[in-house]
């Protein structure tokens, strides 16, 4: 389930970017989960680096360049 709400949010973001808070808050766990193998003093610091990182992901990434089934299948089968 949070794989295709993920897949459909990411498309959403070329349209409306209040998707990007929806996808930060659906790995806000993972990372505050993460943060929790570092200091105290570090972690909010931290927490806005990881989300800068993945707005930065998020924003840089075409989804246009995503592949279907069967360009996937040929491009697995010739390489």
């Amino acid at each position: 389930m949070m794989n295709e709400q993920l897949f459909s949010l990411f498309i959403r973001v070329q349209e409306d970017p209040e998707a990007i808070e929806e996808i930060i808050q659906l790995f806000k766990p993972k990372m505050y989960k993460l943060l929790t193998q570092t200091s105290i003093q570090e972690r909010d610091d931290l927490f806005q680096e990881l989300s800068l990182a993945l707005l930065s992901i998020i924003c840089s990434y075409d989804a246009s360049k995503i592949p279907n089934f069967y360009e996937l299948r040929d491009e697995m089968k010739y390489s």
